[in-house]
């Protein structure tokens, strides 16, 4: 279920208009901008670190199993139905969804339209591995919101779905741009995270294979 961010071209499935709007934010030159004390930085720097904040942050609430029960004098004679637990309202789902993707969308923008040899002197670049943590922690909420409000396995339910497939867009979309750009060099992962590094080796499989089916002459940057 959801909006298929798999694309040929363009910034994760955005429209030719879509793409000149986030230039203006995070472009090599953005229109926008905003100073600090002693540099120049896009204004989309503090608008992508809100919406990993935002999109991470639901993902970590959401990877919470239960909540204190109401009351303490009955704690232990409550079974896991009378628990407090998460409501997660359409509107906050298509949120994470649309923020995740909105962040990718900014930093895959900045490091493809960068005229520096090195993308990680662009403006966004700091984000890349922000951006991957940050799918990550709302792809491993909503499979846990999931199992634990459903009692089902995520892909059983479409209307959750559309997250998690924005989360592995974004991310592979991300690692396949970098590699191409950058070849086998290692971005700076939380390697102590035995989870997040099973999720991050299986988008990079899905990456080789896709790779591996794609002839040369027809594989296109996803950033154009």
């Amino acid at each position: 279920g959801g909006t298929s961010y798999e694309s040929s071209t363009g910034l994760l499935g955005s429209s030719r208009r879509h793409e000149k709007q986030i230039d203006r934010w995070v472009g090599e030159r953005p229109r926008k901008a905003i100073y600090t004390s002693d540099r120049y930085e896009p204004v989309a720097v503090p608008l992508v670190r809100a919406l990993c904040a935002f999109a991470g942050g639901i993902g970590a609430a959401l990877s919470e199993e239960i909540a204190e029960p109401k009351t303490s004098e009955t704690r232990n004679n409550l079974d896991r139905s009378s628990f407090v637990s998460w409501a997660l309202p359409p509107a906050a789902i298509a949120c994470s969804e649309w923020a995740i993707v909105a962040a990718g969308r900014c930093v895959l923008h900045s490091i493809a339209s960068s005229k520096q040899t090195d993308w990680r002197c662009s403006h966004l670049s700091m984000f890349v591995v922000v951006v991957l943590h940050s799918a990550y922690a709302l792809h491993s909420g909503i499979e846990s919101f999931a199992l634990h409000q459903f009692r089902r396995p995520v892909a059983e339910l479409p209307h959750l779905m559309g997250v998690i497939n924005a989360c592995d867009a974004v991310a592979s979309t991300l690692l396949e741009n970098i590699q191409e750009m950058d070849g086998d060099r290692r971005l700076d992962l939380d390697l102590n995270n035995s989870k997040f590094l099973e999720w991050y080796n299986r988008i990079q499989m899905t990456i080789s294979s896709r790779s591996e089916m794609t002839p040369v002459s027809e594989r296109k940057n996803i950033v154009s």
